[in-house]
């Protein structure tokens, strides 16, 4: 190690970790909200979503791989965190998640009884 990397390693400590609040789009469509939020750098592996009575909550974390030969890393240990009040239409047993391309998706159904339906008439 250079003195140079040795100096700058005393006087700049490791990268802090920040929490993030990462981009969402929400869509509203007849059958329920669906959820993109921007993780880029997370995989599933340091991917964690929660469900706490009406509070939907993600955070996720960047981990490299392998080890990092910047002095400076502000990639490593970024951490994103978001959580979202949902309302009581949504059927949250029926949640789902995919993670594509650091773009995490939700799909929120809403409760198959307050889905609009078409009621038949009948005629006589």
């Amino acid at each position: 190690m250079s003195q140079i990397e040795s100096k700058t390693k005393e006087c700049v400590s490791e990268t802090l970790a920040v929490t993030i609040l990462p981009e969402v789009d929400v869509q509203v469509n007849p059958d329920g909200v669906c959820l993109k939020i921007d993780l880029p750098g997370v995989d599933s592996n340091h991917l964690n979503i929660q469900l706490d009575k009406q509070i939907l909550t993600v955070q996720g974390e960047i981990v490299l791989q392998e080890k990092s030969t910047f002095v400076i890393d502000e990639l490593a240990g970024q951490k994103y965190e978001q959580s979202f009040t949902l309302s009581s239409e949504l059927d949250t047993e029926r949640i789902s998640a995919s993670l594509h391309e650091g773009v995490l998706t939700l799909s929120l159904p809403k409760k198959e009884a307050l889905k609009p339906r078409k009621i038949e008439v009948k005629t006589e």
